[in-house]
């Protein structure tokens, strides 16, 4: 008796050790995947140049087209003399029970514009309506709105007052009851989004180069998206009816032009122009936006391109099927700021190469 109970200790404990040991070398693994993904290349390849160069002030809002733009851990902003400069998807549209408002289900967010207006303010454009100047929020603010965001995460903004909201209301033709407002990101004031807490904690144990501050202000997660037009170009030769679309449809910050089709799942560091340094860290998965035209706001009947991208752009990895939705195409690529710059349209695009 007491051998066979030897025996089974012995089991427990040599089991015990097993597991430790392999525990341990998958931590050391992963550790060491987040180190060599961290490092920055000393040697890169070019494999296009920066086609297209857009900003989006307005969640859901119409692009505004840059030749030039400065590149900051939040996202894109305007350079030049303008007394305001603008930022990608600083500005949000909610509702007073704390939900967002976007294109899904207001499709007509796509036509109002966002330029720089007189010293602190900006000017909100759309069809049949008029201009709405926004003092750009300061200082205390009289008033925050607390809201959700995508996958449930809670945000906040700064207030831009009664006028704004009623601009919104009445443009959006709105029910009397369904109030919303016009909500701001004041960097002094709002929280910077964290990838450490949820939801972003649980991406990041599926995404090893994703990065604890990798948020954009308003956008739906990366404070950068590129699209490689040569996938876009693929994807339309796929498409039975023949029906092209652009890169616009997926509302992108950067087009690539010249490099081969999909080569952007490949890539890890990119480098455009001189100094502008981002890290690729997870495919874009695709939505039902990428089936509206952003210059008229109509809803492809067939549901393209989206159809047609899931039948062949589906992640395959299960765990990450899991998290993101089985049905949800990758079609672009989500970066993190790791050096700021300056960068224009033509610049040289490059990969860094990897380490031999």
């Amino acid at each position: 008796m007491l051998g066979d109970n030897a025996r089974v200790n012995t089991t427990i404990v040599v089991s015990t050790a097993a597991a430790l040991v392999a525990a341990a070398v998958v931590t050391t693994w992963w550790q060491r995947r987040r180190r060599e993904s961290g490092r920055m290349p000393t040697k890169w390849r070019r494999v296009g140049e920066l086609a297209e160069l857009r900003i989006y002030p307005l969640k859901s809002g119409a692009a505004l087209t840059l030749k030039e733009a400065e590149c900051t851990d939040i996202g894109v902003r305007t350079t030049g003399d303008e007394a305001v400069k603008l930022r990608d998807r600083f500005f949000i549209v909610i509702n007073e029970a704390g939900v967002m408002k976007t294109c899904r289900q207001h499709p007509k967010l796509f036509f109002i514009k966002v330029a720089s207006g007189e010293a602190g303010t900006v000017i909100f454009r759309a069809p049949d309506m008029k201009d709405l100047t926004v003092r750009i929020p300061s200082g205390t603010p009289e008033r925050k709105n607390y809201f959700e965001m995508w996958k449930e995460e809670k945000s906040e903004s700064v207030d831009c007052g009664d006028e704004a909201a009623e601009w919104m209301h009445k443009f959006l033709n709105l029910k009397e009851d369904d109030k919303v407002r016009l909500g701001y990101h004041q960097e002094d004031v709002i929280p910077r989004r964290d990838c450490d807490k949820k939801p972003w904690s649980l991406f990041r144990k599926q995404y090893n180069r994703l990065m604890r501050y990798d948020t954009g202000a308003f956008s739906d997660m990366a404070p950068y998206l590129l699209i490689n037009e040569a996938s876009v170009s693929d994807m339309n030769s796929r498409i039975p009816s023949g029906k092209q679309v652009a890169p616009s449809w997926f509302r992108p910050n950067f087009v690539v032009r010249g490099a081969s089709p999909l080569a952007e799942d490949d890539w890890n560091y990119i480098k455009i122009g001189d100094n502008a340094v981002f890290q690729n860290f997870k495919p874009c998965l695709r939505c039902v936006v990428t089936t509206m035209d952003p210059e008229t706001a109509v809803k492809d009947p067939q549901m393209q391109p989206l159809k047609t991208l899931r039948g062949y752009r589906l992640l395959k990895d299960a765990k990450k099927q899991q998290l993101e939705g089985e049905l949800a195409p990758a079609m672009g690529c989500y970066m993190g700021l790791r050096q700021s710059g300056t960068v224009r349209v033509g610049d040289p695009i490059y990969v860094g190469e990897r380490a031999r």
